[in-house]
């Protein structure tokens, strides 16, 4: 009897140890834990692929959002043990500029972070020139004077002073496209030139318009004859052999200045020109003047710097500058204008054009290339005339290339003023 109850008391003693050794075990640290602790949206609020992204969660306790930015969405704030799908979104991000934001969660102390990075939108914003200029009558000074071009991918708007009732904008706002837009006004009779200076806004980036109206016929500026307004001998523009003058063009190494080893003298071409074919990388450093072409790519050269001719003002100029063929590639060069002016024996109808000037045809091997001068005319420039010097076809062309070898060399290029008509 004795032993009997030995027995089941031993028993009982030891279900009691395993029982407490079982829930010993059951016992777990305390933890929350998320399965993504960066995540991404576009500036939509949404993942690429337009849903809402998904962290889980895992936790052995109950837990609660105890931070949160306001522009970040969760489906639940709170939740007990478990493993939980929260799904993420955000409010649209409509700045060009990427944001972060943190949810933090708590159970009984325990803390876990996760971090929400939003893109902002890639605003584009594209306008065709940054001048308007209107006559005294109200009307352009020149073709295409009262009008330009918006490209957006997103609402635009123009920005008019609140105390200008006499300028008339069309449209002043639009969607995203390609969007052409006239400026008008009455007659300027008040004696005074009117300038002003406009914003189009697309999100939070933004282009500046100069508005400018005439309050007397435009007048020659006091520059003397013979002023340079722009003067460039190219002798920065040195490493390479003086192709022309060797025979039959045989010392023909040069420098392309798009290679990162002419860093240097691209920086000074960059200083005074702009490359309308950068793409094509066909300009090249010779002896102290330039080279440029190669098959299948021609170029044409835009002065960047302003003429200088005083505000409202104008000045007659003469562009001059010296050409060689590179043998007897068909290159010929022709001068171009945008903006106020009119080309002596231009061309075309609106005066922007010069007739194609042709070099020296080198087709003696056994002589030196030649050079030529030449110059052409530009009557009532301003301090916005833009001037060109290019491949004429390619000017023709829309600044398109061809195929074909129409290459050639030009130095010593000056703007000088001439006499008023």
């Amino acid at each position: 009897m004795k032993l009997k109850t030995y027995i089941k008391n031993a028993l009982i003693l030891g279900g009691i140890a395993v029982t407490m050794v079982a829930c010993d075990e059951d016992k777990l640290p305390d933890f929350v834990h998320s399965d993504n602790r960066q995540v991404k949206l576009e500036n939509t609020g949404f993942t690429s692929s337009g849903e809402e992204a998904v962290v889980v969660l895992a936790a052995n306790g109950d837990w609660h959002v105890t931070q949160k930015d306001e522009w970040i969405h969760i489906s639940k704030e709170s939740g007990t043990r478990g493993r939980h799908n929260l799904f993420i979104s955000a409010d649209a991000n409509n700045t060009s500029f990427s944001r972060t934001g943190f949810i933090e969660i708590d159970m009984a102390g325990k803390k876990e972070q996760f971090a929400i990075t939003q893109d902002g939108y890639a605003y584009s914003l594209e306008v065709s020139k940054s001048d308007i200029f209107l006559g005294v009558d109200g009307k352009a000074l020149y073709q295409g004077a009262d009008k330009l071009t918006v490209v957006a991918n997103a609402p635009w708007q123009i920005e008019i002073p609140a105390d200008c009732q006499w300028l008339n904008v069309s449209p002043s706002s639009g969607d995203a496209g390609e969007t052409e837009i006239i400026f008008s006004t009455e007659n300027n009779t008040s004696g005074e030139h009117r300038k002003l200076e406009l914003v189009i806004k697309e999100g939070d980036i933004s282009e500046n318009i100069t508005f400018r109206q005439y309050g007397t016929e435009p007048s020659f500026d006091n520059m003397a004859v013979g002023f340079k307004y722009f003067a460039d001998d190219m002798a920065w523009a040195t490493g390479g052999n003086d192709q022309v003058g060797s025979i039959n063009g045989s010392a023909g190494t040069t420098l392309a200045i798009y290679s990162d080893a002419n860093a240097g003298i691209k920086a000074e071409f960059d200083k005074r020109y702009f490359d309308f074919n950068a793409k094509g990388a066909s300009v090249y450093a010779a002896d102290g003047y330039l080279k440029f072409g190669k098959s299948g790519n021609q170029n044409a050269f835009m002065i960047k710097e302003p003429l200088g001719v005083e505000e409202f003002n104008k000045a007659n100029v003469a562009v001059s500058f010296r050409l060689a063929k590179n043998g007897t590639d068909k290159f010929t060069v022709s001068v171009a204008i945008q903006g106020p002016g009119k080309i002596e024996g231009a061309v075309n109808d609106e005066k922007t054009l010069s007739a194609a000037c042709v070099p020296v045809d080198n087709s003696d091997k056994s002589q030196k290339w030649q050079w030529k001068e030449f110059t052409v005319n530009i009557s009532d420039v301003t301090s916005d005339t833009k001037i060109i010097i290019g491949e004429t076809q390619y000017i023709i062309d829309g600044f398109k290339t061809r195929s074909g070898y129409f290459r050639g060399f030009i130095d010593d290029i000056t703007v000088t003023r001439t006499a008023n008509n």
